[in-house]
């Protein structure tokens, strides 16, 4: 990427910063900062696409920037004429296929990226000479890339939704049914398989990705929004894990974090009092015992106590055996006890946000 970029025929905005070298010493912060306010402004009035795609205040790296961009058709199609190296961008035959204001209909959204990635470009490059870091640092490319074309886009059944972007390690894609039989379920179905696929490109990475649950009235740009933020909230907790948001038309939302290991043994091991499967059980007595302030930050044991009610003695052993790092396990906190300042807090708010996403995600 040049100096500046033009987007269909626009005037050519300059990205701050791009193709200069700049020494530290010569820089001034205050006029950095009001290049980088403008050039957003003026992005934010940029209407060829039909609408504006990114709001002023967001101030997106160039690697989310390129994200929106491509779910346009004008951009994708140009990357598929112009690359014979890119991954392709699948474009729809009108974007009427995802019609997300019909009936108010949910959709889901996900966005993931490798983990410490960088870490393992910078062994690749340590090890032989430079033919062979030169090889290795390719075949671990291509890899990625065919691991996007080859596996993770056949993973998505046709009806179930599609892969908007797979570019290599990085990829974002979306769950939806016009017919409005969608169901969160089905997504959660999706992600228990998904750690399969992730391992297909057979290289030594974990995964973290951001699962967004979208009511129709949410503007596109807020999901995606969201979407990052929801997969950062799965690196910021240890990585190799997947992070849920329910997102309302309202702007609220709800979120949960779980390692993809113990994901599957939660959300499906879940009984009610009946046996059976229905989490307003679960979710009722969370909003009680809150209300009587029985989560307190110096015990936990109320809140384990009513996790083992519904998901079992072995899950509740589990749980408390591996809150950090152990052997080959990802911590369910995270991945040092010494990055989680009350334990007990954060105990209880695992499980009262378990009660309820499993409401709105797992009913």
């Amino acid at each position: 990427m040049g100096e500046s970029s033009t987007l269909s025929g626009t005037d050519a905005i300059a990205y701050p910063g791009m193709g200069r070298a700049i020494d530290p010493r010569d820089r001034d912060l205050s006029a950095e900062d009001r290049e980088i306010r403008e050039f957003y402004r003026q992005l934010s009035e940029l209407k060829p696409l039909g609408e504006a795609f990114v709001e002023e205040s967001e101030q997106l790296s160039l690697p989310e920037l390129i994200k929106r961009l491509i779910t346009y058709h004008a951009i994708a199609r140009q990357l598929n004429l112009n690359s014979d190296e890119l991954p392709d961008v699948e474009i729809p035959k009108k974007f009427t296929d995802l019609d997300r204001h019909k009936e108010n209909l949910w959709t889901g959204w996900f966005q993931g990226d490798g983990d410490r990635i960088s870490d393992y470009l910078q062994e690749l490059d340590q090890t032989g000479n430079e033919a062979e870091k030169s090889e290795k640092l390719n075949e671990f490319s291509h890899a990625m890339l065919k691991w996007g074309e080859n596996h993770l886009k056949p993973s998505l059944p046709k009806d179930l939704g599609r892969i908007i972007y797979a570019g290599g390690d990085d990829f974002l894609g979306v769950f939806y049914r016009n017919d409005g039989k969608l169901s969160s379920q089905e997504c959660l179905d999706w992600f228990y398989q998904f750690l399969q696929v992730w391992q297909k490109h057979q290289r030594k990475l974990t995964v973290s990705v951001g699962f967004v649950w979208a009511a129709g009235g949410v503007p596109q740009r807020d999901i995606l929004q969201h979407c990052r933020e929801t997969e950062q909230s799965a690196k910021k907790g240890g990585r190799d894990r997947l992070a849920l948001r329910v997102l309302f038309n309202g702007g609220n939302y709800l979120k949960w974090v779980c390692p993809w290991w113990f994901l599957p043994d939660v959300l499906t091991g879940y009984r009610d009092r009946n046996d059976g499967k229905n989490w307003t059980h679960i979710y009722n007595d969370v909003a009680v015992l809150a209300s009587s302030h029985a989560f307190k930050e110096n015990q936990s044991e109320v809140a384990l106590g009513l996790f083992e009610v519904y998901f079992g003695k072995k899950n509740r052993e589990k749980l408390y055996q591996h809150l950090w790092d152990f052997e080959d396990k990802t911590g369910i906190f995270g991945n040092r006890q010494e990055d989680c300042k009350n334990v007990d807090t954060a105990l209880n708010d695992w499980i009262a946000n378990l009660a309820k996403i499993g409401f709105h995600l797992c009913q």
